[in-house]
């Protein structure tokens, strides 16, 4: 079986960008999960899957990026075609 790398990585990368975005917000603006959390009105558990999602609820994305000061947004790339 062979495994094309780079069709696996532009499968998975909006997944790590997004994720990277997450997890770079919060130090941004010195907060921690538990204060996320509080903010958004969920469990800190909950704050942590937000990452690990892949998919991840819009209104979910909407309500990170406000509680730590931010306003969620869409980034359209080159699909390199």
């Amino acid at each position: 079986m062979t495994i094309d790398l780079n069709e696996t990585w532009n499968t998975l990368a909006p997944k790590f960008n997004l994720a990277r975005e997450l997890l770079a917000a919060r130090p941004r603006v010195d907060l921690n999960r538990q204060e996320v959390a509080k903010r958004m009105g969920i469990s800190q558990s909950t704050v942590a899957c937000l990452a690990g999602a892949y998919k991840p609820f819009p209104q979910s994305l909407g309500r990170y990026a406000e509680s730590v000061g931010m306003k969620a947004g869409v980034n359209l790339v080159s699909a390199g075609v």
